[in-house]
């Protein structure tokens, strides 16, 4: 969920206090709203650490005060939802718009873009806590109310992603998903043209699907385009920026084009900050070959390399610190530690090396 947290409650507040709506306990009805200036000021100061011990009381408070199916009610439910998935506590955000959405559906309300606003939430916050058959319920269910609003296809367009989104998630990397992306595509292409940052989504998720398929070269080309508009909007640091850099040196790298792996694995490190002691991000890491000598032995065990990181991200100076039965397995963690890539670090603007970088290779064995 993205940041700032929508402030509805204040508005509402106000409009009761206008409408001469009194509460039972008038001291409380007071505090109600002092908690609420508080939590506003908590978010615009951006103490968000706070913000759930205070959004909780609101709630609490406010299903005394005014019941827990009335507006004010509905309102301080919202808004810990939205502090729950803010800090990543999906399960009991979901929770809440759900019951949010129930609160809703009692007091009648339109079921206008506002309310379609809120059931696309709720699809996408059960998809972020799992909860995969409920998220294609209320992603359908978001699809089909924003088709019968007669919404414009370029608004249409974010449920079919995100319903595409959540079938790739949770049924394969394919089919149903597929579409759905080719379908948002197509309609933002349409409204926007080529080069917007829209469109780059949907064609992320396209190449996504192309990659599963081991179709690197399609993949490949999509995420190049994706890249260029990516670096344009996006910040630097955007956790997207990392995915699609991972996503394109291991295309490169299962087409055989270790140059290219290379170039983008440099270009990568143009997107992190200074500082030798940075964290290690990793762009590419495939699983090991399970020795047929393991195999007719019936062992697992594990290998613990040290390495080196170059200026290019590759991987260099392989040696094993210890391990369980490394005799067996140690050349099969030697190799594939050699085809890892990394984001070279930075010191000074320069790429450098980063050496000593540990890493457990794990053989398990499975009959």
């Amino acid at each position: 969920m993205r940041w700032p947290i929508i402030l509805l409650l204040g508005v509402l507040l106000l409009e009761l206090a206008l409408d001469g709506v009194a509460a039972e306990n008038p001291s409380e009805k007071q505090k109600l709203i002092q908690l609420y200036d508080e939590y506003k000021t908590v978010l615009k100061d951006g103490l968000s650490d706070k913000s759930i011990p205070l959004a909780i009381e609101i709630y609490n408070l406010s299903r005394r005060i005014y019941g827990e199916k009335s507006k004010i009610h509905a309102t301080a439910v919202f808004n810990l939802a939205q502090v729950q998935g803010h800090f990543t506590n999906y399960e009991e955000a979901a929770s809440l718009y759900q019951q949010h959405l129930d609160i809703l559906e009692h007091l009648e309300t339109p079921e206008d873009e506002a309310y379609l606003f809120k059931i696309g939430l709720l699809a996408q916050t059960y998809r972020q806590a799992k909860e995969l058959k409920k998220a294609v319920v209320w992603g359908k269910k978001a699809l089909n109310m924003a088709k019968n609003l007669k919404l414009p296809p370029e608004k249409i367009a974010p449920y079919e992603l995100d319903l595409g989104r959540t079938y790739y998630t949770t049924f394969g990397k394919g089919g149903m998903a597929a579409r759905y992306f080719e379908k948002a595509y197509s309609h933002f292409v349409d409204a926007y043209g080529e080069d917007h940052i829209k469109v780059a989504d949907a064609l992320f998720w396209r190449a996504k699907v192309d990659f599963y398929y081991h179709d690197s070269e399609k993949a490949a080309e999509k995420f190049e385009r994706v890249r260029i508009i990516f670096e344009r909007e996006l910040s630097n640091r955007h956790y997207l920026i990392w995915e699609l850099y991972g996503l394109l040196v291991s295309a490169y790298v299962e087409m055989g084009d270790a140059e290219k792996a290379t170039q983008r694995s440099i270009a990568a490190a143009e997107h992190r900050r200074e500082g030798f002691d940075n964290e290690i991000v990793s762009l590419f890491k495939v699983a090991p070959e399970y020795p047929y000598s393991a195999q007719l032995k019936g062992i697992g065990g594990h290998v613990i390399v040290e390495f080196t990181i170059t200026e290019t991200g590759e991987v260099e100076g392989i040696k094993t610190i210890e391990g369980e039965n490394t005799e067996i397995f140690e050349e099969a963690a030697h190799n594939v530690a050699a085809k890892f890539r990394y984001v070279p670090s930075l010191q000074n603007g320069k790429r450098v090396k980063t050496e000593g970088i540990l890493h457990k290779i794990t053989f398990e064995y499975r009959e």
